[in-house]
């Protein structure tokens, strides 16, 4: 849904939407960073740098969604 995003704010003229369309798509999580199976199959094993940037993606955006959900719930009176 991510990579839609861009390729529409590229095309869409009218510079608001422009501006919305490019602040979702940096908001939007890109989880096709996350999808391993085309690297499992390559002979030489899976490189050490595609790796570490899946879990660093993934680390970064579950802190990030944990830090939000906190700071929404800390304001609530149960």
């Amino acid at each position: 849904f991510s990579s839609e995003l861009k390729i529409m704010a590229e095309k869409v003229s009218a510079p608001v939407a422009k501006i919305m369309l490019y602040l979702l798509y940096y908001i939007v999580p890109n989880f096709q960073i996350l999808n391993l199976k085309d690297k499992l199959y390559i002979p030489e094993g899976m490189p050490l740098d595609v790796l570490s940037m899946v879990l660093t993606y993934g680390v970064v955006y579950a802190a990030i969604v944990l830090i939000i959900g906190t700071m929404v719930f800390a304001k609530k009176e149960f």
